[in-house]
């Protein structure tokens, strides 16, 4: 469970704050069962650097009284803003090419434990409201049909969760599975990848045209219960998505045979 690569998409972190919190203190049952059959990875910012680049923004432009203007600096930010990292390079295109240091440590650790699924939380424009899975097309061709068809699952079932809350949310549109730089390379190597992409409200909310006010607080509830209702999902069909990962990498190692490839 991945958030915040981009330093300034912060309901991300601080939603997976609010999650680590949740799966340690919880007394649910759900949750302690949960926690026994699986073993939950958060890294809450992927992006430090970008992150206290962007929140030393906020303190220079926050005032007395909360601004709800998404095009005001307290929201937009300034040169060199906070997407990119200490070097402005994008880590978001960075999973195949490995050239940022982020990058190299994260990378081998995620190939290491082989997760089941990997959750990357960001956010995009203040007057959206949520996107979330399944992509729509082009999806690359090396993708196994096995992991489309597991997606559809976690999509159904965090859509369920956002429509009995009355949360606004849409799929596909412009969120497409075909360039392997983002953190979906997981999926050319048999994990699920799932994205999170929550309207950005800096730290007082948006007004938005209808005249309400979204909060950031709803921003980072909304990350928050992604996450849960994906883990719960996995804890449902988690012995069939291991059979399934089993097959998946067992395939993938043999198209490397046919192709004479040593090393993946």
């Amino acid at each position: 469970m991945a958030y915040s690569i981009h330093g300034n998409e912060t309901s991300g972190a601080d939603g997976a704050l609010a999650s680590i919190f949740h799966l340690i203190a919880s007394t649910d049952s759900e949750v302690i069962n949960m926690l026994d059959e699986m073993v939950v990875i958060v890294d809450p910012v992927m992006n430090p650097d970008g992150r206290a680049r962007f929140a030393k923004n906020l303190e220079q432009y926050r005032g007395t009284a909360p601004n709800y203007d998404d095009q005001a600096l307290l929201h937009t930010g300034d040169w060199p803003y906070g997407r990119t990292n200490h070097y402005y390079y994008d880590l978001n295109r960075d999973w195949f090419y490995l050239t940022q240091p982020e990058t190299q440590g994260r990378v081998p650790l995620i190939n290491s434990w082989r997760p089941q699924i990997l959750v990357d939380g960001h956010e995009m424009g203040a007057q959206d409201t949520f996107m979330t899975g399944p992509p729509r097309e082009p999806i690359n061709t090396n993708i196994d049909k096995d992991l489309i068809k597991w997606g559809n699952v976690f999509a159904q079932d965090q859509g369920n969760a956002f429509d009995e809350r009355n949360w606004r949310f849409y799929t596909g549109e412009w969120h497409e599975d075909l360039y392997p730089g983002y953190s979906f390379y997981v999926q050319f190597r048999g994990s699920l990848g799932i994205l999170y992409e929550q309207s950005r409200m800096a730290e007082d909310g948006v007004r938005r045209p209808e005249g309400t006010i979204q909060s950031y607080k709803e921003s980072v509830h909304h990350q928050f219960i992604s996450t849960m209702v994906n883990l719960e999902t996995l804890s449902k069909i988690q012995k069939q998505c291991t059979k399934i990962f089993g097959m998946d990498e067992n395939t993938i190692f043999l198209r490397m045979v046919n192709l004479g490839i040593k090393h993946l």
